[in-house]
C-alpha cells in the first residue's frame, strides 16, 4: 500500500500478527494507518501485513507514493484486499466521503486522473471444465480453468 498524497500519520496500529483472517466476525483489532492531508481529508488504509507497516510514527510526514504497508487481512477480514477510506473530519467523528465527482458526491474529483464509476470493460475471458467453486473462502477458489476441448465436451464461459 502506498500513500495517495503528502500528509502526516494521525493514526496506526500493528498489534494483529494474525493478519491472514477469513473470520468477518473476528474480534482481532486490524493493522493500519491513517494520515491527514493539506486539505483536511483523512485517508486510512486498513487490513495490512502485521510488522509490514511504515517505520514513521504518528506525527510524522509521508510523500505521494510512499511505502505504508502490505495488503493482507488482519482484524474483521473475509480475507487479504485493500480497506481504503476517505474521510472528512477527526479521526473518530468523520463522514466517508466519495473520492468520484458526481451527482452523488462532491462536484470535484479526489482522483489525479479520474475514470468512469462504472467502467463496461472485460476484465478476462475464461473458459472451464465446470463451474469455479469456493467450498472454503479461506482458500483459493477452484476455478476449473480449462482451454482445450474435445467433443463432447461441455465448457463454462464467465
Amino acid at each position: 500500500m502506498i500513500a495517495v498524497a503528502d500528509g502526516t500519520i494521525v493514526g496506526n496500529s500493528n498489534v494483529d500478527p494474525t493478519d491472514h483472517n477469513c473470520n468477518v466476525s473476528s474480534p482481532d483489532p486490524w493493522n493500519y494507518v491513517a494520515l491527514v492531508h493539506a486539505d483536511g481529508r483523512m485517508t486510512i488504509y486498513g487490513h495490512m501485513r502485521y510488522n509490514s507497516l511504515t517505520s514513521k510514527g504518528i506525527g510524522e510526514t509521508v510523500v505521494q507514493g510512499e511505502y505504508l504497508g502490505t495488503v493482507a487481512s488482519s482484524g474483521d477480514s473475509s480475507g487479504p484486499h485493500l480497506h481504503f477510506e476517505v474521510r472528512e473530519g477527526s479521526f473518530t467523528n468523520s463522514e466517508w466521503v466519495d473520492p468520484y465527482a458526481g451527482s452523488e458526491s462532491q462536484p470535484e474529483t479526489l482522483w489525479a486522473a479520474q475514470r468512469p464509476y462504472f467502467d463496461s470493460a472485460i476484465n478476462r475471458l475464461t473458459t472451464h471444465a465446470s463451474p469455479p467453486s469456493t467450498p472454503d473462502p479461506c482458500q483459493p477458489s477452484n476455478v476449473n480453468l480449462q482451454d482445450s476441448f474435445t467433443t463432447p465436451d461441455e465448457s463454462v464461459a464467465e
